[in-house]
């Protein structure tokens, strides 16, 4: 081969590699102008966000609040049961969670009054509160019914009675001296343990009920107060339209199931309101505080014992209920009464 051809063919494969770089150059200058045409986009788009938010007034608005005043009407509901007067509850057969006898009652009433009082007074701030329920729903004593509880009783029934119209006379004159109410209800019912049989009686029960002789006494001689005595399970009353039923509670029939108190006692309230229907239920007899839209379960005085352990109920402080109810809304408020 000359020399000639070879110089030729030396150039031509230089051209070409020549040619291949400018090719890949161009193509790299073409990806970092796409790049930069990109970049300078957002960079014009953050531009015209950031002009758009420097536009923004970012004063603040100051906003004109003031203190509301209370307005509307309503009336609070004192639920009260179980105060078990005479029990005795050991504290070594409750694992040291409770201990209960009649010099703690009396304290726990009186308690319980004392801070009803308080709480109206948080609760007038809401609303005007001329008009108080008492809602007095059974088993306010112990009443010997078991072998133990004859055994342990610190009072007999009738003694029991006796100190039940006492603590109850003395607190709602307590309340309608202190709150200044300008009428108080009370609503009865009896519970299960104020009997004076052995076994529990469908429809003579009011008849064999110290509780019932109680409101029975009560209603004629105690007049601050107005009484509404029932002799049937069931005490119902109107308050702004709705309807309200008051029992003890033990027709709901509950043995510690899984699902708790709920599912029995809306079970029972469906099958009542078939008959007459109620917009809320109060009933007590469980120990056991629930507010529910459809019911009020209520707490006791004399708090966790060996009921409560063989029901499977949970441990609960002692405590009443109170039930604030307006006449625009209905239930708007309800709260524990803690009564140590």
């Amino acid at each position: 081969m000359s020399l000639i051809k070879k110089a030729k063919e030396l150039a031509s494969e230089t051209e070409r590699n020549l040619e291949n770089k400018l090719n890949k150059l161009k193509n790299e200058l073409q990806a970092w102008q796409q790049k930069y045409k990109s970049v300078n986009q957002e960079l014009e788009l953050s531009e015209k966000r950031f002009e758009t938010l420097s536009s923004y007034d970012h004063t603040p608005q100051g906003y004109n609040l003031k203190k509301l005043k209370a307005s509307g009407e309503a009336t609070a509901i004192l639920v009260l049961s179980d105060w078990h007067l005479a029990e005795v509850v050991d504290p070594s057969t409750v694992n040291n969670l409770n201990t209960y006898d009649v010099d703690i009652a009396i304290k726990r009433v009186k308690t319980l009054f004392e801070r009803t009082a308080m709480m109206i007074d948080v609760a007038r701030g809401l609303s005007k509160i001329d008009t108080l329920v008492v809602a007095a729903i059974g088993d306010f004593i112990s009443g010997a019914l078991h072998d133990d509880q004859k055994e342990t009783d610190e009072l007999s029934p009738t003694e029991s009675i006796i100190l039940g119209e006492d603590l109850l006379t003395s607190g709602l004159s307590f309340l309608k001296r202190e709150c200044k109410f300008s009428n108080i209800q009370v609503v009865t019912c009896w519970g299960n343990h104020g009997r004076t049989t052995q076994r529990p009686r469908n429809s003579t029960a009011y008849k064999t009920s110290y509780e019932q002789l109680m409101y029975w006494h009560l209603a004629k001689t105690y007049k601050e107060v107005s009484w509404k005595v029932e002799n049937g399970y069931h005490n119902y009353l109107d308050i702004y339209g709705r309807i309200y039923r008051f029992h003890h509670g033990d027709c709901i029939k509950y043995f510690g199931g899984v699902g708790g108190l709920q599912i029995p006692a809306m079970k029972a309230i469906a099958d009542w309101d078939r008959t007459l229907s109620a917009y809320h239920d109060v009933f007590g007899h469980y120990h056991t505080t629930a507010f529910q839209r459809k019911y009020t379960s209520n707490g006791s005085v004399v708090g966790f014992n060996d009921f409560a352990i063989r029901n499977k109920c949970a441990y609960e402080e002692p405590a009443q209920s109170l039930i604030i109810s307006s006449r625009k809304r209905g239930n708007v408020l309800s709260t524990s009464i803690f009564t140590n």
